[in-house]
């Protein structure tokens, strides 16, 4: 229960920045809406606004990866003890520096001086 009010609560943030003009019948339409794709696709406020869920169908939700789909995706394709890499940029770019092929800065431990000479 505490996760839905933490839901709905963003919900209603991103709806009114999104929705200011819209009458309270659609915003209860969307409010709604989200609700059963999150409860059919796991997925966050974020996405259903990005990805225009309100603007599909079923079928149209069906292409997209997010929230449940991703997560299973993520633990099929990735070790246990790689998993974190995913989510800690900093330790994969440090432990897989010689395969990318771009500059990168560590923000957290940089100087200003070092953050203006890298940009």
């Amino acid at each position: 229960m505490k996760e839905w009010k933490r839901r709905y609560c963003k919900f209603c943030r991103l709806r009114d920045l999104m929705l200011d003009e819209v009458n309270w019948w659609w915003k209860v339409y969307y409010l709604v809406d989200y609700m059963f794709a999150y409860g059919c696709y796991k997925l966050g406020v974020e996405e259903y606004w990005n990805y225009r869920f309100d603007q599909l169908r079923r079928s149209g939700r069906k292409e997209f990866i997010v929230g449940g789909k991703r997560d299973r995706i993520y633990n099929i394709c990735n070790q246990k003890e790689y998993r974190r890499l995913v989510f800690d940029k900093i330790e994969f770019n440090t432990l897989y520096d010689r395969f990318i092929k771009r500059r990168w800065i560590n923000l957290s431990t940089c100087s200003f001086y070092e953050f203006n000479v890298f940009f």
